[in-house]
């Protein structure tokens, strides 16, 4: 969905600046001691109860000095000490996680040290290391610890490139702040694990579980849920992002709406003696399940986007549409180790299922989506040994098979993509026993073809969230392309700008035509609601269609909406919406541009968004509409016809009219009447006399 590939590209901007947590000789700008602690110039410090807080009001790493409570302190000092307590308590008092190892004297004290440095304008926001930390058993657990390390954690020190307002960068900081925590806290139970996906993964969890929606951690969604084959250790999506290793909080997060968040410190538990993997199966072995099986629950889970909140999230991408008049489907790619292909089977019979020339464990599934009593809900089988799948797919709206590979791969460098080959046939044999049934609310349509998402560079010091080849903008008209932007003025109620970049016609995968007909490269503008609940989402290129009319008949396109006349112009509107999530759509030509405004609210906002880049792209005469307004005459008694003038005293306004003084005033024009005439004709008569002596006279 184009929507919310907008709305995400922000989120997945500010992601960039979360936090590592991998060993570093340096841990900031500037000089370090022996150590590998940042050296501040002037250095200060404010003690909480477990954090000795270091900073410096000179220099490039210099907080903000406001003091407004005359402490003595800079304020936002005091915010980080607070939070850094917040997360303490939140995290070990309230969720159980276990203290972590002290650093006995280092830095001053044996609190956690915590440096206030210049890091996002390196595009960090901060980061924990543990040099020279290694303890091995932490002495403050009664359990053994291999690996334990007590660290250090840097922040940035005003998180100024975090936002436009105080309200971001503060709530930013602070989802920040209890990212890097758990971090801390990780690092207590296992600090040299091999699964690395696994630190950032929990670590975005915890920020999630607090911070919520705030955290931005949706923001990564798309970078697992659209690269759904990708092995759990992948560091990187196709498009080269980065950032898969946060995206993986979602599986805790599946985890822990299953269980519970309390199985997510069970595993790091286990951590203490076991490496991620035997850790989760240990966690998973009270609930009679595995790592294979939850696996396999998280694949179906993401197709139905079977979470909480579920429909905010971005629907699940497609490996491909196999159907028995194809009778097999070969990936292009296959798939990697816990890695999941989706594959929609389409047709209305039943047919016969099964899965060839593969080398590895595998799980296969089938979904059949259907309709019950108004909802969605999801019919699961299961594929086992050598026998068939057979599902019949008349019964269903929609029907996948899910293959995942259950290779056991630890890094990245291990992950490897497996073939194997999908054959359908129709069968008259009965369909396989029902696995389960899922109710489905949030269920939509996944996308079809492979979507790219490119991240954003990291912010420059002073234009957060703009990237350096200038594909990715803070303004609206911060994007260089060779024609005119329709850049909209004056918004929706409630609704300011977000992002703005330029979108490759091939991003829009097998969507280019409903957004980029003309091959040229797009304009994207994306806005959001104040309280963040709404998006609108403006798509504009050169096209190479004058109507609607034309694009219509070009694409052989059965629009389930109606064209529409808005301010002179035809406007193609459809509601869009699946599984619960409002989606309206509006799609015109204005001046050989085709234009695409999508919006999550409802209709109205998105026709006016429509009406304002029509005023834009058409903009009215320079005369004005209506003649200047003359203020209106005050009239004597009588004559005043009113209504009469704010404040006019009564004595000025005009009296009702008695008969007699209608009849008078009628007897008055009609005596001027009759005088007029006569003059009149007097004057003509005289004229015929002159011009009659005048002829005679040619004569």
């Amino acid at each position: 969905m184009r929507g919310w590939w907008l709305k995400v590209m922000l989120a997945i901007a500010i992601g960039l600046l979360v936090s590592i947590a991998v060993p570093h000789s340096s841990a900031a700008q500037g000089e370090v001691d022996g150590d590998g602690r940042p050296i501040l110039p002037e250095a200060q410090a404010y003690p909480t109860t477990h954090f000795l807080i270091h900073y410096t009001l000179v220099g490039a790493s210099a907080v903000p000095a406001t003091d407004a409570d005359i402490s003595g302190t800079s304020d936002f000092v005091e915010f980080v000490g607070s939070a850094l307590e917040d997360a303490y308590t939140i995290q070990i008092t309230e969720m159980g996680w276990a203290v972590p190892p002290i650093d006995g004297m280092i830095g001053g004290d044996d609190r956690i040290d915590v440096y206030l440095g210049d890091l996002l304008s390196i595009g960090v926001a901060g980061l924990v290391a543990p040099d020279g930390g290694f303890v091995g058993d932490n002495p403050l657990t009664d359990a053994p610890e291999r690996n334990a390390s007590f660290v250090f954690m840097v922040l940035d020190n005003d998180f100024a490139e975090a936002g436009s307002s105080d309200a971001e960068q503060l709530t930013y900081a602070r989802s920040t702040i209890m990212h890097e925590f758990n971090h801390v806290l990780q690092s207590g139970y296992d600090a040299l694990d091999p699964h690395f996906w696994m630190y950032e993964a929990g670590a975005t969890w915890m920020e999630y579980q607090i911070m919520g929606e705030a955290s931005g951690t949706p923001g990564y969604l798309p970078l697992i849920v659209q690269n759904t084959d990708l092995c759990l250790p992948a560091h990187s999506s196709r498009a080269g992002e980065g950032l898969r290793w946060y995206a993986s909080w979602l599986f805790l997060r599946y985890l822990s709406e299953q269980f519970g968040p309390e199985v997510v410190r069970s595993v790091w538990e286990n951590m203490r003696l076991q490496d991620a993997y035997e850790a989760i199966d240990t966690a998973l072995a009270p609930y009679d399940t595995s790592l294979e099986q939850e696996m396999i629950g998280f694949a179906v889970h993401n197709l139905l986007r079977q979470y909480d909140n579920g429909m905010d999230y971005p629907p699940l991408r497609l490996e491909g549409v196999t159907s028995a008049a194809e009778r097999s489907f070969t990936p292009s790619d296959g798939v990697q180790s816990f890695g999941a292909d989706v594959i929609r089977i389409d047709g209305d019979r039943p047919v016969d299922v099964r899965v060839r020339d593969f080398e590895v464990p595998l799980t296969v599934v089938a979904v059949g989506v259907r309709q019950a009593d108004g909802a969605s809900v999801a019919d699961l089988y299961a594929l086992s040994g050598d026998q068939p799948l057979v599902i019949d797919l008349a019964r269903y709206e929609q029907a996948y098979l899910i293959v995942q590979n259950n290779e056991r791969a630890v890094s990245e460098d291990a992950c490897t993509f497996a073939p194997y080959t999908v054959e359908v046939s129709q069968t008259q044999a009965e369909p396989s026993a029902l696995l389960e049934t899922l109710e489905a609310p949030y269920y939509t349509l996944p996308l079809e073809g492979a979507f790219r998402f490119e991240q954003p560079d990291g912010p420059p010091p002073d234009e957060p969230f703009v990237s350096a080849d200038g594909k990715y903008a803070a303004e609206p008209d911060g994007i260089d392309l060779p024609y005119t932007l329709l850049i909209p003025l004056d918004l929706p109620d409630g609704y300011t700008f977000d992002l703005a970049s330029i979108r490759d016609p091939g991003e829009f995968g097998q969507l280019e035509e409903y957004y980029a007909p003309g091959s040229e490269p797009a304009a994207s503008f994306d806005y959001t609601s104040a309280d963040g609940a709404y998006w609108i989402g403006v798509v504009q290129s050169p096209g190479p269609y004058q109507t609607l009319a034309e694009w219509l008949d070009d694409i052989d396109y059965q629009t389930p909406g109606e064209i529409q006349m808005v301010d002179g112009v035809d406007v193609l509107v459809e509601d869009l919406t699946r599984g619960g999530e409002t989606w309206i759509s509006a799609t015109l030509i204005v001046d050989h541009t085709f234009i695409v405004v999508d919006g999550s609210e409802g209709q109205a906002p998105v026709l006016e968004m429509v009406r304002e880049i029509i005023r834009v792209a058409r903009p009215p005469a320079s005369a004005p509409r209506f003649p200047t307004p003359v203020p209106a005459p005050v009239y004597p008694p009588g004559l005043s016809p009113g209504p009469y003038p704010p404040g006019l005293p009564p004595e000025l306004r005009a009296q009702p009219a008695r008969p007699a003084d209608a009849m008078a005033s009628f007897v008055v024009v009609l005596a001027g009447m009759c005088v007029f005439s006569t003059v009149m004709l007097g004057v003509m008569a005289l004229l015929i006399l002159v011009v009659g002596v005048g002829f005679r006279g040619r004569d």
